[in-house]
């Protein structure tokens, strides 16, 4: 049936009371239920609503827009907004670390304490305060320093805190325990206190295909401004997510602008506004669903794990589903689903068409019939909570001359079957010819500007979860955060892309200075670099640590390019920069300081002389004289051997040890040309007396027993002991920890008398 409708251009009111109620699940919502909704759209072909620039304004809970099962539907020319707002906004009066006075317009917004909480009278219900998050009033953007305050209550974790009313319009608010306000915080910031659920999208749309929206303003919603499930090909053009003109209010929508579940097709996102909304700009997923019981037919019962996605509908029969080992994230078997039983919101059962033999309750199932592609282009995205885009999608994707300004990460990578399910695994992902500025200012939402962090329990080896990011042709302007962060991805390119680094502290000038120093000349002075940095940090008070952290982090883009012109492969890069997260770890839980201690460590692989292959660190090394080669080979012939060092990447597995000698073996003979491949290690691991003192199946042992020990030298001071026990002062043997089997057996060899050493080894 086709539906043509044109509106007058003026404003309508939309009441609740006589809506058409219908029970919905809507994926990364509060509350599944009854709806009520404003225009329902069902089994529909051919809808085109013009609004004419008509305004529409809605009271109560109320979805504006429900649409499922239809086809070729274009929504164009209105504004969505609300009558009553359900959040509160404030003004910060007062505040110290523990205690906090906060002014509240009564006339506007009624408040009251009620058994010891704070409440507000919305929609004519008493609602109570759950959250708030503080905006500098100024730039109308979420403060720096600052972050979700959340209050204790029946239903969520967070701070204890003491109301009082000190008069109609201030609020005095104190903490109870050892909890403080963020640093931010301070007199003069905008509150924006919640308590109200996301509970109603403005525009929901679900099982449907060709949808277009144009010229769409949403200044309000009670959920995400624009939602689609399972549905194929959308179309976004030049609509608007931003508080109401001439407006004091400095938020728009209570949740994410654009969400996207299990679509497929293309979504298209084009010369869009999405501002000040109090989460993500775009966020585009599957959703993975927990395996409960493995059945003996074929069958397995799964379970809806998050809150925000129960009862969300999974898939239909000759869909095909990916199997998902929960801890590596990675795709073990592919099947088509033959039937689904669904039991309720949390469980269903699901019979596929074979039963793959790695399978296990735990793992997880991934819908794979709907993985979109995605083109976002020329969209502006600023001064929102959160994120900017969130994209897990397995299509082909395109981010291209885009304006992010966000205080949280602006490109957000990840995927998890352990906390928010949210399925994904990116294939190509294409970054290019945006600008990125002052992004990443407030940690709590992102490590970097882009950020790559897929929840991977435990490493597979060489596998990834992503496969490739290409950034090229990207300008960075006065960032906060560090530019790049990547876990769990194979391949990334990093070409042509122009930075300008924040310039607040002199610290920041040296990073700069020679960061793009670097960006020309990878041979860049190591030694002098960081005696200036470590003066500079002196004079602007910081942690020289966490300043050798971020200069250390400033060259990483760089090294990336560097590779790609000497045709190194990018997931080496990859691989090799993971040392920065392993040496923080190390640093953190020598010193308590997220840093570096050994900066110098490092110029070897900014150098493209040191290179992570696999599970170890491989460096061409002059042959030393003592190195006993065997009989057959000349000295002279053999001028380089390769130099292995451990990190501290977790446990020393033997099988991994083997593919990296293997690995490390091809690329030295590919890239430097070394025909003979003989590998030296000198390493407090080459100890001769682990024979005694480790047990047969220890790990150290192995890997140890694969090098002809030739030198050892007892080590009285114990200088590599700190790698064993985690401190710096290990010179008290009977005060160190014994929390491993490793300490365990070290601490009563040292108890005994003995020392620890470092020996030399030959791998022929």
């Amino acid at each position: 049936m086709r539906i043509n409708m044109k509106l007058e251009k003026k404003i309508y009111h939309i009441y609740p009371e006589y809506a058409e109620e219908i029970l919905l699940h809507i994926s990364n919502h509060d509350e599944q239920g009854l709806k009520r909704v404003s225009r329902a759209w069902i089994n529909q072909k051919d809808c085109h609503l013009d609004g004419n620039g008509a305004t529409l304004v809605f009271h109560g809970d109320i979805i504006p827009f429900y649409l499922k099962n239809c086809e070729k539907v274009l929504l164009e020319n209105f504004t969505i907004c609300y009558a009553e707002q359900i959040y509160t906004q404030a003004v910060v009066r007062k505040t110290g670390s523990r205690y906090m006075e906060i002014e509240i317009d009564a006339e506007h917004n009624p408040w009251e304490i009620r058994n010891g909480r704070c409440c507000f009278l919305c929609d004519g219900k008493w609602q109570e305060l759950s959250e708030w998050l503080e905006w500098d009033t100024e730039k109308k953007a979420p403060a720096a320093g600052i972050r979700d305050v959340y209050l204790k209550n029946e239903t969520q974790d967070g701070i204890e805190v003491t109301f009082t009313a000190l008069s109609e319009n201030l609020l005095g608010v104190e903490m109870k325990g050892d909890d403080v306000f963020p640093e931010g915080s301070k007199a003069g910031n905008t509150l924006v206190m919640r308590h109200h659920l996301r509970t109603h999208p403005a525009i929901y749309v679900c099982d449907s295909k060709n949808v277009t929206l144009r010229n769409i303003s949403i200044t309000d919603s009670r959920g995400m401004g624009f939602l689609a499930e399972r549905t194929e090909n959308i179309l976004l053009d030049q609509v608007r997510v931003q508080p109401p003109e001439n407006s004091e209010r400095i938020y728009s929508i209570t949740a994410d602008a654009t969400h996207f579940v299990y679509c497929s097709g293309k979504i298209e996102i084009r010369n869009c506004l999405f501002e000040n909304q109090m989460d993500d700009a775009v966020n585009i997923h599957g959703i993975y669903l927990r395996i409960r019981e493995v059945l003996g037919d074929s069958s397995v019962i799964v379970q809806w794990v998050h809150p925000m996605q129960k009862g969300v509908l999974f898939g239909k029969a000759g869909d095909i589903v990916g199997i998902v080992d929960h801890t590596t994230m990675l795709t073990t078997d592919q099947c088509r689903i033959e039937t689904i039983e669904v039991y309720n919101r949390d469980f269903a059962k699901i019979t596929l068409d074979h039963m793959p033999e790695e399978i296990g309750k735990g793992d997880a199932l991934e819908n794979l019939t709907y993985i979109p592609d995605v083109e976002i282009v020329g969209c502006a995205i600023r001064s929102n909570r959160a994120r900017g885009i969130l994209v897990t999608s397995g299509g082909h994707v395109v981010l291209r001359s885009n304006l992010f300004q966000n205080a949280g990460a602006a490109i957000l990578i990840e995927g998890d079957a352990n906390y928010w399910f949210e399925s994904g695994a990116t294939k190509d992902l294409i970054v290019e010819q945006n600008t990125f500025r002052e992004c990443c200012y407030v940690k709590a939402w992102g490590q970097a500007v882009i950020q790559v962090s897929p929840g991977v329990m435990k490493s597979a080896g060489e596998q990834r979860y992503h496969r490739r990011l290409t950034i090229r042709e990207n300008r960075f302007v006065r960032n906060a955060g560090q530019l790049l962060k990547t876990d769990g991805i194979r391949e990334i390119y990093f070409k042509d892309n122009h930075v300008e680094w924040q310039r607040e502290k002199k610290t920041d000038i040296v990073i700069d200075k020679w960061a793009q120093r670097y960006e020309h000349d990878k041979e860049i002075p190591f030694a002098p670099i960081l005696e200036e940095l470590k003066n500079a940090a002196k004079g602007e008070n910081e942690q020289e640590y966490e300043v050798y952290l971020r200069f250390l982090q400033s060259l990483v883009p760089y090294l990336y390019q560097h590779y790609e012109l000497h045709h190194f492969p990018q997931h080496v890069a990859v691989n090799t920069m993971e040392d920065l997260k392993w040496k923080t770890r190390e640093c953190e839980k020598l010193y308590g300081v997220k840093g570096i201690f050994v900066p110098d460590w490092f110029e070897g692989f900014f150098q493209m002389k040191r290179f992570t292959l696999g599970r170890l660190q491989f460096e061409r090394w002059q042959t030393p004289k003592d190195y006993p080669l065997p009989e057959t080979e000349r000295r002279e012939e053999v001028p380089y051997v390769i130099n292995v060092h451990i990190p501290e990447a977790g446990p020393l597995d033997y099988m991994e040890c083997k593919a990296a000698y293997r690995e490390a073996a091809a690329f030295f003979k590919k890239y430097f040309g070394m025909e003979k491949i003989f590998f030296y290690c000198d390493s407090w691991l080459l100890t001769p007396a682990h024979e005694e003192i480790l047990p047969e199946q220890s790990n150290v042992l192995q890997f140890m027993r694969d090098y002809q020990i030739y030198h050892w030298e007892a080590d009285e001071k114990g200088h590599d002991l700190w790698r064993i026990f985690g401190k710096e002062d290990c010179s008290n043997a009977a005060e160190l920890p014994e929390n491993t089997s490793l300490q365990k057996a070290y601490k009563k060899w040292l108890l005994d008398g003995n020392y620890s050493g470092c020996g030399k080894g030959a791998m022929l």
